[in-house]
């Protein structure tokens, strides 16, 4: 039986929450926007020095954890190496982890300005690729 929405959020967040190097979490894409959705979608925010941790290897053990619980296909995201454009994607989803609201406030903000100022120039170039004008 396919778990509803709420329930996704509730059993995502009660595993999240016993990673405490998690600093906060995201539910986004269809998942977050609509009671119909084929995958999970989830961004994490991780402390720790970013040199000594495998990313892949740790959002592909959250996703294969997480995959068991819910029986659907979830993909997780490190939040601290996505790129602005994601992390722009991924914050304008559901909160379902917040042990720092500073922290997330912070990065979320500093994300947002990086990826608005460089809008124009991203805009410039899909027009050169694609042709659109």
């Amino acid at each position: 039986m396919k778990l509803r929405r709420d329930q996704i959020e509730q059993v995502v967040k009660e595993y999240l929450i016993t990673h405490r190097e998690i600093v906060f979490a995201y539910l986004f894409g269809s998942v977050a926007e609509s009671d119909s959705f084929e995958d999970i979608d989830v961004g994490v925010f991780v402390s720790g020095s970013e040199r000594t941790i495998d990313w892949l290897g740790y959002a592909l053990a959250l996703s294969g954890d997480l995959e068991r619980i819910v029986r659907c296909r979830v993909d997780v995201i490190v939040m601290n190496t996505a790129p602005d454009h994601l992390i722009h994607n991924i914050s304008k989803g559901i909160v379902v982890v917040n042990n720092d609201d500073d922290a997330r406030i912070e990065f979320i903000t500093a994300a947002w300005s990086r990826y608005f100022d460089f809008a124009p120039k991203r805009q410039q170039w899909l027009d050169e690729v694609v042709g659109v004008p």
